[in-house]
């Protein structure tokens, strides 16, 4: 089993000052999988030698983190219940030196990095490869600012083919900015957007998702592109271009039989 604990400098750091966490006292491979001078400095300006005094042990895939619970207790309603033994998912294990230990499931340890670090220093870079993965936890362990540092980089991935991927994904883990940039994104390519059909189906969606909709109801996700194709126009060429977007728009409401 791998184990991180208080004995090992998890990064490079001024010669000053040694910034501790837990062990990195791990096979090579798992070693390799992550890439933490991505992940930011740790807060804690240690001498050499120093016992951080981890109180608890959290085990992912093989993967043994000693942490502290004041940290997380602190950052998560659902690690203080975990902690407290409301949803206990090992009760009994032990980790090496006697820490109580409970294994989390559905996450690698390379996520989990990302989630201890955001706990401990209340940042952490999320590649974008990994980003959606890192928000399914930070919104399953109740850390809303780490679902907006995964918002900011799921940003990055906006396309003509990922718009309407990204915009379900901000709508399910309500993500207010990155669903505005995807909407602002569909204004932009709405031309092309039309012939595609999983924008269709997620106008659809949405006009089926409005409790009570009547004939001519709006429709937020239309609402919101509509806002942003006209929110730009300053001169006459820029009407030109609203009035193609509004009608490109108008068409595919009228041929899948919306009328908003």
């Amino acid at each position: 089993m791998s184990v991180w604990n208080t004995s090992v400098t998890v990064s490079a750091w001024p010669s000053s000052a040694s910034y501790w966490i837990c062990s990195m006292t791990w096979r090579p491979s798992a070693r390799k999988c992550l890439s933490l001078g991505d992940l930011g400095e740790l807060p804690f300006p240690f001498p050499d030698g120093f016992n951080s005094c981890p109180d608890v042990c959290f085990q992912v895939e093989g993967c043994s983190f000693l942490c502290h619970k004041a940290f997380f207790c602190g950052r998560s309603d659902y690690f203080r219940a975990l902690l407290d033994d409301h949803f206990r998912e090992n009760e009994g294990l032990e980790a090496s030196g006697g820490l109580p230990a409970i294994t989390l499931h559905g996450l690698t340890p390379h996520v989990f990095t990302h989630v201890l670090y955001y706990i401990y220093t209340n940042h952490t870079e999320v590649p974008p490869e990994v980003a959606y993965d890192v928000l399914s936890m930070a919104d399953m362990y109740l850390l809303p600012g780490l679902k907006r540092l995964c918002g900011r980089s799921l940003a990055q991935l906006l396309d003509e083919d990922s718009v309407v991927g990204l915009w379900r994904v901000a709508k399910l883990f309500r993500l207010a900015r990155l669903e505005d940039q995807c909407t602002e994104y569909m204004a932009k390519v709405i031309e092309k957007l039309v012939e595609q059909e999983d924008f269709s189906e997620a106008v659809r969606e949405e006009a089926a998702a409005v409790r009570g909709r009547q004939e001519q109801d709006s429709i937020p996700l239309v609402d919101d592109i509509r806002f942003h194709i006209t929110s730009v126009v300053q001169t006459y060429s820029n009407i030109k271009e609203m009035e193609r977007r509004l009608h490109a728009l108008e068409d595919l409401l009228v041929s899948i039989g919306l009328d908003c």
